[in-house]
């Protein structure tokens, strides 16, 4: 699937917001490297359709909790699980080291391909 050509739609599941899911589309597909590994873990860059408050920007890295679960094969109905990380500084890079950012980590998340999808995932008070 060519997710730089669809919409997804990125909720929280941890965090309440009236401004989530929001939609946002998919600017990079960036390799994962560990240690002396480079490995294709299905994480992606993406741009949020409005800057959120509590992220304080409108670029996101979203990496799948589940490494045999790659946002790029979502089908209808399902979500992929996501930690959520600033992506400001991964904007022109075509590998990203996070062996030292968990503690960087935003939010967690689901990603899905239908606004409905997104709103069972969202968080609620």
């Amino acid at each position: 699937m060519d997710l730089k050509s669809i919409n997804l739609y990125l909720s929280s599941t941890e965090q309440v917001n009236s401004n989530l899911p929001v939609k946002c589309q998919c600017i990079n597909q960036p390799s994962q490297k560990s240690g002396e590994y480079t490995y294709d873990r299905g994480i992606i860059l993406v741009r949020t359709e409005q800057c959120l408050d509590i992220y304080k920007t409108d670029t996101l890295l979203l990496v799948p909790k589940h490494e045999g679960y790659p946002i790029s094969r979502l089908e209808t109905d399902e979500a992929v699980f996501v930690y959520v990380l600033d992506g400001s500084s991964y904007t022109d890079v075509d590998v990203v080291d996070l062996s030292e950012k968990k503690d960087d980590i935003l939010d967690w998340g689901a990603v899905t391909l239908s606004y409905e999808s997104a709103v069972k995932w969202q968080v609620k008070e």
